[in-house]
């Protein structure tokens, strides 16, 4: 008996959905940490301070056809450039304290189109209601510095694609449990400091650092997954995922209620503090356990879940006597789990465990076949999924709203996934969901711009669709890899997601060439996802492979119809 056959007896009870819970709560509190910026970073209305001042100095006198004297009219943004302002007024003021409404009132208009404009680098800022302050004011992101809004994003997921490397084969090494208690620890650190900063620099490395430590989905994925039967696995992970849409609707209350940015960002950061008890709710995984060689702590894990399942009288006997034999001759119990890396058998007191990475995936055949078509999917999925996010933010309105309008979608996307990958399977879900985020951004090239009607019809279609494989590349990733690679595979996956999140914005830029043009660019990279998906195995009621060995084994004898296409032919 290995520890697949094992979980049948364990049964699926209150520790599995204690777990699956925690997962979920833990994605809602990330969440409101990755979306934060959404309401921190807002871009609050502005004006030139030049323009300020002199409005003032003149007092009663002032007149608003002077604003244009002073502040230079865009037309292309179709009122005051803010970011300029003639430079003459400087020497008008400086002059032995000469009126300077007078002097505005006697200026011609004519004259205003040949002065010289300098650059506004003061502005004040002033609330539209919307938040009352923002990151944008207390760092002056606006005019020429406002790419810093995006540099932070970029940095945000610079710091989720390296935690993804870092973390990922970490937690294969040290647990899962030991690096998600890490990970929240300094997260919390890092979230209650960046409420205090006063430079950009340091800010943006801060900002940089929660990314780093906050997103850990991909390792609390699989360590709830694998004490679960295959057949609740898809409940498990997805469960879980539909947390961080939870968290994002959950966000727009408390953002409407606390409006500014120091404040919110410490309250979060109170709300976040609730995962310290992670020490005490969460076990370590048995199985990664077992792979590792600790036994007595693995048997000690197996006696927790007994006794919070109630397990039957019948199912502790098969339990305990797989304890009795894991400690007399784990070879025999976990044959397939005490092997090396080419297969051959050791003793237990010979064993000695490798530490593995992505790289030792492309030595092995098949697996090799896997590790490239997901990569291309997990930055496919990714670009699509903010591509067309990115989208829906240019459009505008309210942004408690649209942001609550967005994060709501998951209702209907996640039960669904859930249902169709235990009916229908995972690669059968995750190819055709990126066939059909293609199926309907594709066309929208061919749609007229003025027929919005149509045009958000699809869009919202399309964006629908785009969140199901974000969440079920999580579960597919965590089968087809095995357990001594598991976590370095589900964080490897997640980090190749946030270069598609960075690559994303480029991309939705070509809207400046033909509004719609972003739409077909997304649809067929996740129309090309969905193809390369259909050369992997499906991974539906499969027992979780354990070594290298044997999920190269697996791939090779299931092929998937486009193998057996492309072998035929």
């Amino acid at each position: 008996m290995n520890f697949e056959d094992l979980l049948p007896h364990i049964g699926w009870g209150r520790y599995q959905i204690t777990n699956m819970l925690i997962a979920s709560a833990l994605m809602v509190l990330t969440s409101m940490h990755v979306l934060s910026s959404i309401f921190t970073t807002y871009r609050m209305p502005y004006e030139c301070k030049k323009l300020q001042q002199i409005q003032k100095e003149c007092g009663e006198n002032w007149n608003e056809t002077y604003s244009q004297m002073i502040v230079p009219f865009n037309t292309n943004k179709n009122g005051l450039d803010q970011c300029k302002y003639y430079n003459y007024t400087d020497h008008w003021i400086d002059s032995n304290n000469t009126d300077i409404c007078l002097l505005l009132g006697n200026a011609s208009s004519s004259q205003i189109p040949y002065l010289k404009t300098d650059k506004c680098d003061e502005h004040a800022f002033t609330s539209d209601g919307t938040v009352l302050t923002s990151t944008v004011e207390d760092f002056n992101m606006v005019c020429d510095r406002a790419s810093y809004k995006y540099l932070l994003q970029s940095v945000f997921m610079a710091g989720v694609f390296f935690s993804g490397i870092i973390f990922g084969k970490a937690s294969d090494r040290f647990g899962r449990k030991n690096i998600v208690l890490l990970m929240t620890l300094c997260a919390l650190v890092v979230s209650v400091a960046i409420a205090f900063v006063k430079s950009f620099v340091a800010y943006v490395t801060l900002r940089g650092l929660v990314g780093f430590f906050c997103f850990h989905g991909p390792t609390v994925y699989v360590l709830v997954s694998e004490t679960a039967m295959a057949n609740r696995r898809s409940m498990v992970v997805l469960v879980g995922s539909f947390g961080f849409s939870v968290g994002n609707m959950l966000l727009v209350p408390i953002a409407y209620l606390v409006r500014d940015w120091i404040t919110l960002q410490l309250v979060l950061t109170a709300l976040y503090a609730l995962c310290i008890a992670l020490w005490w709710l969460l076990n370590e995984s048995p199985r990664w356990l077992i792979s590792r060689g600790k036994e007595t702590q693995a048997i000690e894990t197996l006696q927790k879940i007994m006794e919070r399942n109630n397990c039957d009288p019948e199912a502790q006997d098969i339990v305990n006597r797989f304890c009795e034999e894991l400690i007399v001759s784990p070879i025999q119990v976990e044959h397939s789990l005490l092997q090396d890396h080419h297969g051959n058998r050791i003793n237990a007191t010979e064993r000695k465990v490798e530490n593995l990475g992505m790289l030792d995936t492309l030595s092995v055949p098949h697996l090799r076949k896997a590790t490239i078509v997901l990569t291309y999917a997990w930055f496919a999925t990714s670009c699509a999924f903010y591509g067309l996010t990115l989208n829906v933010a240019s459009v505008g309105g309210n942004i408690y709203v649209t942001t609550l309008i967005m994060a709501s979608m998951a209702i209907p996307a996640y039960p669904l996934a859930i249902f169709c990958c235990e009916k229908l399977g995972r690669r059968l879900v995750i190819s055709s969901s990126f066939i059909l985020v293609g199926a309907f951004c594709i066309p929208m090239y061919f749609i007229p711009v003025e027929n919005t009607g149509l045009q958000v019809t699809m869009f919202l279609f399309g964006r629908l669709f785009s969140m199901i494989p974000f969440s079920t590349l999580f579960l597919f990733t965590i089968e087809l890899y095995p357990t001594v690679i598991r976590s370095t595979a589900s964080n490897y996956g997640s980090s190749i997601a946030r270069v598609g999140a960075i690559v994303a914005p480029a991309i939705a830029m070509t809207e400046v060439l033909y509004p719609t043009l972003p739409n077909i660019m997304f649809g067929l990279i996740t129309f090309l996802a969905g193809l390369l998906i259909l050369l992997l195995p499906d991974t539906r009621k499969v027992k979780m492979c354990e070594t290298m060995e044997e999920a190269d084994s697996y791939i090779r004898d299931n092929p998937g119809p486009l193998t057996k296409l492309c072998v035929k032919t």
